[in-house]
């Protein structure tokens, strides 16, 4: 059986700056795996096919 598996992360780093829009602009070309915290926020699994368990009626 294939599920489509999402995840939802919140990257967080702190950076210093002289104002915010150059905080924004140096965090803007920093990757994501430089960062100092990510947290998984929200996690999706859908069934892509019908299960041979449990068959959806109809399907």
């Amino acid at each position: 059986m294939r599920f489509r598996v999402g995840h939802e992360v919140r990257f967080q780093t702190i950076i210093e700056a002289a104002s915010e829009q150059e905080a924004i602009k140096i965090a803007e070309s920093l990757p994501y795996d430089e960062w100092q915290h990510s947290y998984l926020v929200m996690e999706d699994v859908i069934p892509m096919d019908e299960s041979p368990v449990n068959p959806q009626a109809g399907g």
